[in-house]
């Protein structure tokens, strides 16, 4: 089980995994290759996925292609972490 520090730090990886998508090709990843790029198995990123639903970072249905999006609040929690570390220190 993940201590609430190592969720937040596995949030920011997620995040800047999709943030760095985003910025090269414009698309948000799939689920398969942000768990191929973070070395994560499927079903712990959906978990992680659902959690940062929940807790406002991201909008997802996980039943649909292409719906997953940061929230303005997953933006800003994300530029906050990305100036306290360097950007490669998150993904």
């Amino acid at each position: 089980m993940l201590t609430p520090k190592q969720r937040d730090e596995r949030a920011m990886r997620i995040l800047s995994v999709i943030e760095l998508s985003l910025d090269a090709t414009g698309d948000v990843p799939t689920v398969l290759q942000m768990s191929r790029q973070l070395g994560m198995a499927h079903s712990s990123l959906h978990e992680a996925l659902v959690r940062m639903q929940r807790d406002g970072l991201i909008e997802w249905d996980k039943h649909a292609i292409k719906t997953l999006y940061v929230t303005d609040y997953g933006d800003l929690t994300y530029e906050r972490a990305k100036r306290g570390k360097e950007l490669g220190e998150l993904v």
